[in-house]
């Protein structure tokens, strides 16, 4: 390929191009051939580019086109990160093969799962020996999967075309504790490193931001060791739905012990529940079978080590309760209110009280240090079959490994509880104790939150190139916000960083309504319940249905439902909760007139385009809750540095989020509807400008419920096609 960057980007992206000759309803944008050019320029001039494309710019093929054509004229691999699995499902299963198929070019494109998505073959073998230990119904999936590997060529969860049950794919899946890599009999035909070998030979790798993150952890962690790294080592890299990273880089690093978990690992060493699947049980069979004499060992894994872990496992129950007592009786006021999930932050005064120091911290050190001891115990196994033959070792290999490798995952666990009771408070940590509706079970979250400087120096610094876009990426149509959240602000970046916007081509002057009722209660009165539940009532009628109600607040969501259901019994009223997010939203899409009441993971990521969705009702705006432990510790934390808390973090989050539920109205050039704003906040507050800024003008009004109503009639009318 001999033409320039620029020639390639034109010839594709003009009215005579490429793409004008092959799409017979092609329409130049402008937006798209500017953003491509930028990302361009970042590849050539070593930069980050800051990019925000409104819907409609068409962000993906923009940054595709200069990805391959560097991936063809330099040979060099570029690694795409995603938040959500639809746009991954875009990118490999209809944007990159339309591309490369009407560009003639032939690229390898990798989507790059983690190792334990993979069936390990070597497990599967081993596990085939012994069927006693299996119920029956797995041991009919186990001859299934044997027929699948005859034929399967590639391995992984997802293209096993009959269901696995959890617990038997734990024990057949690869995982990197227990892979022996090129010393395995079975390395040559392993399903994992046959996809390891693609991956390493792509072009282009499409990833999720949990993986990304995770290969950002294993460096960190391996000191950059190649051979440690879940991703090949790589210099170009795109982060689309960019705004995500941040909380998922929080999510990623945080160390967490929950009850269910410590209980599972344990589990792996011995079960009550099916002895004969048990690790020390097959362990001791394989022992017993090969003759491999050794008394204390036997001992060890008949009766000390279950009767150490059965002691464990009620000291955990134990020391969960006592964390419970402790957040209901001596923290009650800091919990979230929503009735799925609790959250009690831990603060210094509630470390120095005599009921955590008597009994909860004691209890927690009490249970780390039994941890400590049976992964000692079971990770030292080996050492007590010195003398024995090659081959008895070698079947007795999976054993020791499985056990090694609970060995230092407990280790590691036990470590982190003793952190979370003794280490002191840091201003940029963040501990807190969380109690979700799954059978009662209870986490303990230990955060740091300078992220941004981990962000920077092992995944920006060593990067040639990056381009982090978003359709909600600016906050009052600028980028601090997300530079400071990911470590790219300062003086000493700004010549290596290019930020643009790139707005929206669709009509919102003349497609979208935003409404505002200026007599409705503010969100902080007893009776605003009632009225948004009645103003709901409303406005799904004269919009007939075809609506997303979106609330920051299940607990809200809940009230609201039970008082309208009864008056809306005319729609087909859906909420979240009710079936799988995917479900809702298929069900959604099948016909107009339904209503979908939705949180948080609702706001973005769903394409309703048509007449299906005419009307977003936006509740409240989604300013972050108060009693949230993240946000309590990033506000003290600002303040501290002698910021402005809310208008450095709390503010921006709210105004990017509420961005996001206005998208999702538009998603074509013929849609049309109306936005209802039910927090008047947006126009009574001096705040409210930065939400106004961030979405693209349409019509307004702020007036009475009835001025609105009637407005709302006139739009539909006014816009209905004939």
């Amino acid at each position: 390929m001999k033409i320039t960057g620029e020639e390639f980007i034109d010839s594709i992206f003009s009215n005579e191009g490429i793409l004008s000759n092959t799409l017979k309803d092609y329409e130049l944008r402008e937006e798209q051939r500017q953003m491509s050019l930028q990302v361009l320029e970042a590849y050539s001039y070593e930069k980050i580019a800051l990019i925000e494309a409104g819907t409609g710019v068409g962000k993906s093929w923009a940054y595709l086109i200069p990805a391959i054509y560097w991936a063809v004229t330099h040979g060099e691999q570029t690694v795409i990160s995603t938040h959500t699995i639809p746009l991954q499902e875009q990118l490999t299963e209809k944007d990159i093969p339309f591309l490369l198929k009407t560009l003639n070019i032939d690229l390898r494109v990798v989507l790059v799962k983690g190792m334990n998505n993979y069936l390990c073959l070597k497990k599967l073998g081993d596990i085939t020996k012994d069927t006693i230990s299996l119920l029956p119904d797995e041991r009919d999936k186990i001859d299934q999967l044997h027929d699948f590997t005859q034929v399967a060529t590639e391995g992984s969860y997802s293209d096993i075309p009959f269901s696995v049950p959890q617990s038997l794919w734990d024990q057949i899946s690869a995982d990197r504790s227990t892979c022996t890599n090129v010393q395995c009999p079975s390395y040559k035909e392993c399903y994992f490193f046959k996809a390891r070998k693609k991956m390493s030979e792509a072009q282009i790798l499409i990833v999720n931001h949990h993986l990304l993150m995770a290969d950002l952890a294993s460096r960190i962690q391996s000191k950059s060791k190649e051979e440690k790294s879940v991703l090949p080592k790589f210099h170009r890299l795109i982060i689309d739905e960019a705004h995500h990273i941040d909380e998922i880089a929080l999510e990623s690093f945080a160390r967490k012990n929950d009850k269910l978990d410590l209980i599972r690992w344990l589990g792996r060493i011995f079960s009550d529940h099916h002895p004969e699947k048990s690790r020390c049980s097959l362990f001791l069979k394989d022992l017993i079978s090969l003759n491999a004499n050794n008394l204390s060992l036997e001992i060890a894994l008949q009766t000390d080590i279950p009767g150490e872990k059965r002691t464990l496992v009620l000291m955990i129950e134990e020391m969960f309760k006592k964390f419970e007592f402790f957040c209901q009786t001596y923290m009650k006021d800091d919990s979230s209110t929503d009735q799925r999930e609790l959250k009690w932050r831990l603060k210094a005064e509630n470390l120095l009280s005599e009921y955590w120091q008597q009994e909860v911290k004691p209890k927690c050190l009490e249970v780390a240090d039994g941890i400590l001891k049976i992964a000692l115990r079971i990770g030292s196994l080996r050492s007590q079959l010195p003398d024995l033959e090659k081959h008895i070792l070698e079947k007795l290999s999976p054993h020791l490994q499985e056990l090694e490798f609970v060995a230092s995952n407990l280790t590691q666990k036990a470590n982190d509880l003793k952190s979370f009771v003794t280490d002191e408070e840091d201003l940029s940590r963040v501990r807190w104790i969380e109690l979700t509706g799954f059978l009662s079970n209870m986490m303990l979250v230990d955060a740091h939150l300078n992220v941004a400087e981990y962000l920077k120096m092992y995944l920006f610094d060593p990067r040639v190139s990056s381009v982090l876009c978003s359709a909600t990426l600016t906050s009052s149509n600028r980028f601090d916000y997300v530079k400071d959240r990911l470590g790219l602000g300062g003086k000493s970046l700004s010549s290596s960083i290019s930020e643009k916007i790139y707005p929206s081509p669709f009509d919102y002057e003349n497609r979208v309504l935003l409404a505002v009722p200026k007599d409705i209660c503010l969100p902080s009165d007893s009776t605003y319940t009632k009225e948004v539940a009645s103003a709901i009532c409303s406005i799904v009628k004269i919009s007939r249905g075809s609506c997303f109600v979106l609330f920051t607040s299940y607990e809200m969501l809940r009230q609201v439902h039970r008082l309208v259901e009864n008056r809306l019994k005319d729609f087909n009223i859906m909420k979240q909760g009710d079936a799988s997010r995917q479900v809702l939203i298929d069900t959604f899409k099948a016909k107009e007139g339904n209503v979908l009441f939705a949180t948080d993971s609702f706001w973005e990521g769903v394409d309703v385009p048509g007449e299906a969705l005419r009307c977003v009702i936006i509740v409240k705006l989604p300013f972050k809750v108060p009693s949230d432990p993240m946000y309590q510790a990033f506000s003290e934390l600002f303040a501290k540095q002698n910021k402005d808390p809310f208008s450095m973090y709390s503010l921006p989050y709210a105004s990017i989020k509420f961005k996001q539920g206005f998208g999702r109205l538009i998603r074509k050039n013929s849609d049309r509807g109306c936005v209802i704003c039910l927090d008047k906040r947006i126009k009574a507050k001096s705040y409210g400008s930065v939400f106004l800024k961030s979405i693209p003008l349409s019509k307004r009004v702020y007036d009475d419920f009835s001025v609105v109503f009637s407005e709302m009639q006139k739009f539909y009318v006014s816009t209905e096609t004939k």
